[in-house]
C-alpha cells in the first residue's frame, strides 16, 4: 500500500509492541479495534445530539468540532489497526495515502478525483463495515490510478457496481463478513442495477465496468440530445412517438431504459413509465421511434394526442433512483408481468402481447388505487363489449375477468418476492 511517510509514522507510534506481519489478528486485536470502534460509535452520538440541538449554529458548530477532535484519534487508529487483520497492503496500492477520517461525512466512505479517500462514522458501526468501507473505496483509488473516476450519473453507476462486486466476489469469504453482510452488498448491487439500463447491465454480469449506452437522462443533462415526446393517447402499449435530435457531433447509442418514468409539467395528465427498455443507434441527426410503456395515475387521462392549436406538454425524466418510493415499485412490476408472460405463466384469452400488457397495467392500477380492484375489473370488461358491438356473453367476460385477475394478483406477489426493503449498505 502507497503511504506517506506521515501515515508511516503513525502507524509505527501505534503498533509499539505489535508485529508489523499482516498475520490474522489474534483475539486480543480484534477486541482493541472494537474498542476504538465503540469508541467513535459513542462520539459520533454525542455529535448528532449537538448537530440536531436547537443552539444557534455557532454554538452547536463549536461542540460538534469538539467532539469531532475527539473522535477523530480512535477512528484513525482503527482505520490503520484494520490492515493487522484484513491483509490489504496490496488491496490499496492505488491509494495515495491512508484513508483520513472525516466526521462531517455522511456516508460511508468517498473517493476524489485524485484518489485520496475519507472514511466516515457510519463506517465504524462493525468491524465488518469498516473493513468493506476501506476496501470499497480501494476499488475506487484503482479506477482513479485508470483514469475512470466518473463524470456522469451512468459512470458512478458502474464504478459503485464494480466496487460492490469486488467485496462480494473476491472478499466477502475473506473478511468473513456473514450473511448479513452479503445481503447487504447484494442489495446495494440491486440498487444500482435496477437503474441501469440492459446494455450496459449485460456488460456489468460479463465484468465490464466501462459504459457503452448512454442514458436518455444523462443525454439530455449533457446536451447531446434533444426529445419531443407525441402522445398516443393510450395508458398502456405504445405510448408516445419520440422525436429525437442528436445534438453531439459524434453517433452514439441511445438508452431509453424500462422503468424511466415520463413526467408531464401540468396536471391532469397521467405520468407514464418505460416498459422495456428501448435502444436506438443515434446515427443520423434526426429521428423518430416509439416509445412502449404503462400509465401509473388511474384516475387521470393518458397523454392525449396532439391537437392543432393546443400547447404542447413538456416530459421531464425521471429514474427509479430518483424517486425511489414512487417508481421502484412500478419499475419491478413491469419486470416481473413481462417475465412471467416470457415464461408462458399467464392465461391465453388474448394475444400475447395485448395480454401481458392489460395485466401489467390493472396491477399497477390497482397498487396505485385499491379502487381500482377485480369488480372495476369485469365493470370495465363489460362497458368495453357493450361499446363494441361484441357478442361475449357475461359468462365469458366473467371467465376473462377472472384470468386476468389471476395475472395481475401473480404479477403483484411475484413483484413483492423481487423487491428489496431497504438500503443501508456501505
Amino acid at each position: 500500500m502507497t503511504r506517506n511517510l506521515l501515515a508511516w509514522a503513525f502507524l509505527l507510534w501505534l503498533l509499539a509492541g505489535h508485529a508489523l506481519a499482516y498475520t490474522p489478528a489474534t483475539p486480543a486485536q480484534q477486541q482493541e479495534i472494537q474498542a476504538k470502534l465503540d469508541e467513535v460509535t459513542k462520539l459520533y452520538g454525542e455529535y448528532l445530539r449537538h448537530r440536531l440541538s436547537d443552539l444557534p449554529w455557532d454554538e452547536r458548530k463549536k461542540k460538534m468540532d469538539e467532539v469531532a477532535k475527539r473522535m477523530t484519534l480512535p477512528a484513525q487508529q482503527a482505520i490503520i489497526l484494520v490492515d493487522l487483520y484484513y491483509s490489504l497492503e496490496e488491496e490499496g496500492k492505488n491509494a495515495p495515502h491512508e484513508p483520513i477520517f472525516h466526521a462531517a461525512l455522511d456516508t460511508y466512505g468517498a473517493t476524489d478525483d485524485q484518489g485520496n479517500i475519507t472514511i466516515g462514522p457510519l463506517a465504524f458501526e462493525s468491524l465488518h463495515t469498516l473493513v468493506h468501507t476501506k476496501l470499497h473505496e480501494f476499488v475506487h483509488a484503482d479506477q482513479v490510478a485508470q483514469k475512470r473516476f466518473p463524470k456522469t450519473k451512468k459512470e458512478r453507476l458502474m464504478v459503485e457496481l464494480e466496487a460492490y462486486y469486488h467485496e462480494l466476489q473476491q472478499l466477502a469469504a475473506k473478511t468473513g463478513i456473514g450473511s448479513e453482510g452479503i445481503a447487504k452488498i447484494e442489495h446495494a448491487i440491486y440498487v444500482h442495477e435496477t437503474d441501469l439500463g440492459e446494455a450496459n447491465l449485460e456488460r456489468v454480469h460479463s465484468g465490464n465496468f466501462v459504459a457503452e449506452a448512454l442514458p436518455l437522462g444523462e443525454a439530455l443533462e449533457t446536451g447531446k440530445v434533444s426529445i419531443k415526446l407525441e402522445g398516443k393517447g393510450v395508458a398502456a402499449g405504445t405510448i408516445f412517438v419520440a422525436h429525437l435530435k442528436r445534438l453531439a457531433p459524434d453517433p452514439f447509442l441511445l438508452e431509453i431504459a424500462g422503468g424511466t418514468a415520463l413526467c408531464p409539467d401540468r396536471a391532469g395528465v397521467q405520468t407514464m413509465m418505460v416498459g422495456q427498455d428501448v435502444f436506438v443507434p443515434l446515427t443520423q441527426t434526426d429521428c423518430t421511434v416509439e416509445i412502449p410503456g404503462f400509465c401509473l395515475d388511474p384516475n387521470l387521462p393518458p397523454p392525449p394526442r396532439p391537437e392543432a392549436g393546443a400547447p404542447p406538454i413538456g416530459w421531464a425524466v425521471a429514474s427509479p433512483c430518483d424517486e425511489p418510493t414512487r417508481f421502484f415499485g412500478p419499475k419491478g412490476t413491469i419486470q416481473a408481468g413481462r417475465k412471467l408472460s416470457a415464461a408462458g405463466q399467464f392465461h391465453t384469452d388474448m394475444p400475447p402481447a395485448k395480454y401481458r400488457d392489460t395485466v401489467i397495467q390493472r396491477a399497477l392500477w390497482f397498487q396505485a388505487d385499491p379502487a381500482w380492484n377485480k369488480a372495476r375489473l369485469q365493470q370495465d370488461l363489460q362497458q368495453q363489449v357493450e361499446k363494441s358491438g361484441g357478442g361475449q356473453t357475461p359468462e365469458q367476460v366473467q371467465k376473462l375477468t377472472d384470468h386476468l385477475w389471476d395475472d395481475v394478483d401473480l404479477t403483484i406477489k411475484s413483484a413483492k418476492r423481487g423487491s428489496p426493503i431497504a438500503c443501508v449498505c456501505p
